[in-house]
């Protein structure tokens, strides 16, 4: 692989990068600047097609970021196909937040959030406690899955929901 360093991508500061190679070949890697003056994590990631030879650098226009806070950082970020990814963020003191969770269907040129997830129904969810665990695809039925713990009365609980559009969610 061929050495990238911030400087190279026009980045002074770098401080978390997440790579996710779909093959050998096919591979993407994330990062964002942390920029403390705007109180945003937009995110940035450069693909390659070649093992990491060259890279090419991606700049979405309306690209996830942690919000208009200092504690609010990325926890996850991978594309699970060539063109369907998600990105995650964690609060500073805590787990991570599905309403902070961003998934793209065109390659990372769009990013919708994930929102309005359908928790069972008598699910009493603590909101202060809801994290992100992992991401898949499902080629079988053309879906992607996510594994979500949350805390309803002070026990957690992993659930699945999955998405054919990225944008309605059911339990899986």
């Amino acid at each position: 692989f061929e050495e990238i360093y911030p400087e190279d991508v026009g980045f002074t500061e770098m401080t978390f990068a997440f790579p996710s190679f779909l093959n050998e070949n096919n591979g993407f890697l994330f990062f964002w600047r942390d920029n403390y003056f705007t109180s945003s994590w937009p995110v940035r990631f450069l693909k390659t097609a070649d093992g990491g030879k060259t890279w090419e650098m991606y700049e979405p226009e309306n690209a996830p970021n942690g919000g208009h806070s200092n504690k609010c950082y990325p926890e996850l970020a991978k594309f699970l196909t060539e063109n369907v990814g998600i990105i995650s963020y964690r609060f500073d003191d805590g787990p991570s937040d599905c309403a902070k969770t961003y998934v793209t269907s065109d390659g990372g040129k769009t990013w919708n959030s994930v929102s309005n997830l359908p928790y069972p129904d008598g699910f009493v969810r603590d909101n202060t406690y809801s994290e992100l665990v992992d991401a898949y695809w499902s080629s079988y039925d053309e879906s992607i899955k996510i594994e979500v713990r949350v805390n309803s009365e002070y026990i957690d609980y992993t659930l699945c929901f999955k998405s054919y559009d990225l944008k309605e969610w059911i339990l899986c």
